[in-house]
């Protein structure tokens, strides 16, 4: 009797201890089951993200600076060139300014004079754009300022009268240019006003 009760309770303690031991793996088992879904779970969610976030590619980012590069170059070429056509050579029409005021009217050989101090002052307008016409207001009006006004305007009146046989006359002036030492001129300048002449005629009209 006493070996019978013996073995009914070990058998009870062996079972026990086998479903202890079944209800361990089991828990085990879920928690190892909890950390797989986790795990997919959070690479789902990164691979959502993946294809959500824009792919920025290096050659469109080489593109597009390579583009805002050729546009601030055409832009500062477009500058640069704006620049040039508006320059003037400052020191050689002050240089003609000063010939003009120092034109000695009704002096032996001042009429050759005058024929060739209009060709220099005629060629170099007639070479230089018009763009700069502006400029070369300022700096005539500039000069004028700076000299003995009516000895100058004076002067600048018999220029300009000069000019107008030049373009204006049915005789060649070619011979006068030639007694006057003058060579490589670019008269008869096609027998039509020059713009910046014109300009600076009404300009010393303006001042008097």
């Amino acid at each position: 009797m006493k070996r019978k009760m013996l073995s009914l309770i070990l058998s009870a303690v062996i079972a026990a201890s086998c479903f202890g031991c079944g209800a361990s793996k089991s828990a085990s088992g879920d928690v190892s089951a909890e950390k797989t879904t986790k795990a997919e779970t959070e690479d789902e969610t990164e691979n959502n993200e993946s294809e959500e976030k824009p792919e920025t590619s290096v050659t469109d980012t080489e593109e597009n600076s390579e583009s805002e590069t050729k546009e601030y170059t055409d832009d500062q070429n477009a500058s640069d060139s704006s620049d040039k056509s508006d320059e003037v050579d400052k020191k050689a029409f002050n240089n003609l300014l000063n010939d003009i005021n120092n034109l000695e009217v009704g002096t032996a050989g001042s009429s050759l004079k005058t024929a060739a101090t209009t060709a220099a002052f005629c060629d170099f307008l007639y070479s230089t754009p018009e763009s700069a016409g502006d400029k070369l207001t300022a700096d005539f009006k500039n000069y004028v300022s700076s000299a003995d006004k009516d000895t100058f305007l004076a002067n600048f009146e018999i220029i300009e009268n000069e000019y107008r046989e030049f373009i204006d006359s049915s005789e060649d002036e070619s011979s006068l240019l030639d007694d006057a030492g003058v060579s490589n001129s670019k008269y008869p300048y096609d027998h039509k006003k020059i713009p910046l002449m014109e300009k600076l005629c009404e300009t010393a009209k303006s001042l008097k």
